[in-house]
């Protein structure tokens, strides 16, 4: 342990001596009968630690998870394996002990529900889904249960100028959907078509296209997913085919996106493969967080400057991770905690929420093919 992280845990510790633990809710790959999709540990504040993870929901390729806002519901994707593989969404009812009861369930038309949201006002839960192509919404009851889509919206196939031939965009694949924080617009970041698609979202729930607002980006470089800032007045999209990083202003009552930097996500002198993943903005809203993959393992780190939303790079942090697809912050922005797909495995490591710099990792869980986290503090 560097002593720079040896003073930053310190420091952390005398912090939080009185910090209760948090619950971290995780989705799983490739679960069955004895690997349950769905898992939740205890995380410890005051070191970085996880308590044994413990059984919370059967939940086959659980990619997502999604908290209510009164912190009563998860809502999850999964499938139902089999031939041919269909796909739902469901709101599973927390207990006192955090395991996970059935409550709702509705077909999504896919195998593959790769992101979702909650509308502005938690009314609606909308999705997409990468291999069919499509945009869905879901309104809530009022005990939260799921009713029957009220949106499913294909996209239409298309590439940009100067689009050169691969194996990854042959049809449309979107692959997150990101509300504006008004609620009033929602981009979906098209992989397959090189497009972020933006909708406007209804009271219910319900998208409707709203393609004079779409912006294209540079042909093959595969857009996945989106953050905006708190004050809406940025937003910030990683691409998984190539190694960048785009932010945009945002004019939130035309719901217009307008690029105004594109930046590199790994050291310039690295040439072996990558694959975006994701994007997230601390909690103090100074530094944004990009994440790859393959054969360059690691985090990236920006600092925001928050009235012009320009970056400018400050670590490039790998410390031997294992396909960090999803990465979150305590809401105090003093730790990280990242899945390692490909290890079986989560970290977490000390932030400085005052440089932005990630520490070394202090916490290692052992979970089977970890692709989200719900942390419920």
């Amino acid at each position: 342990m560097t002593k720079t992280t040896t003073l930053l845990v310190a420091a952390l510790s005398a912090c939080l001596t009185h910090a209760k633990p948090m619950v971290v809710y995780i989705g799983t790959f490739g679960a069955s009968a004895d690997k349950p999709g769905i898992y939740h540990v205890q995380f410890d504040p005051t070191d970085g630690s996880f308590s044994k993870a413990e059984t919370s929901a059967l939940c086959t390729e659980s990619s997502w998870l999604v908290l209510s806002p009164d912190q009563n519901f998860v809502y999850a994707s999964g499938i139902n394996p089999g031939k041919p593989r269909t796909g739902y969404v469901r709101s599973y009812q927390r207990t006192p002990d955090n395991r996970l009861v059935f409550h709702s369930e509705q077909p999504n038309g896919a195998d593959s529900t790769v992101h979702m949201s909650l509308a502005a006002n938690g009314k609606a839960l909308i999705a997409v889904n990468y291999s069919q192509g499509n945009a869905m919404a879901w309104p809530l009851d009022p005990k939260g249960a799921l009713l029957p889509a009220i949106s499913n919206v294909p996209h239409p196939m298309s590439h940009p100028p100067g689009w050169k031939e691969n194996d990854r965009q042959h049809h449309p694949h979107p692959h997150g959907i990101h509300l504006a924080p008004d609620g009033k617009f929602a981009f979906v970041p098209d992989l397959g078509t090189d497009r972020l698609v933006a909708y406007s979202v209804a009271e219910n729930g319900a998208l409707t296209p709203k393609p004079e607002l779409d912006v294209v980006v540079p042909a093959n470089h595969g857009p996945r997913h989106l953050t905006f800032s708190s004050d809406g007045r940025f937003a910030y999209e990683i691409s998984e085919l190539v190694a960048r990083v785009r932010a945009y202003a945002y004019d939130a009552p035309s719901g217009r996106l307008t690029l105004i930097q594109d930046v590199a996500n790994l050291p310039e002198e690295f040439t072996g493969g990558h694959s975006g993943a994701e994007i997230v903005i601390h909690p103090n809203g100074r530094f944004l967080y990009a994440s790859n993959r393959q054969e360059h393992e690691s985090i990236s780190v920006y600092q925001r400057d928050e009235a012009s939303g320009k970056l400018t790079f400050v670590q490039n942090w790998r410390p031997g991770l294992k396909h960090p697809r999803h990465f979150t912050f305590t809401q105090d922005g003093r730790w990280l905690l990242t899945t390692n797909t490909f290890a079986d495995a989560v970290f977490s490591a000390a932030v400085d929420p005052e440089s932005g710099r990630i520490g070394e990792i202090q916490g290692r869980l052992q979970v089977p093919k970890p692709t989200h986290l719900l942390l419920v503090e």
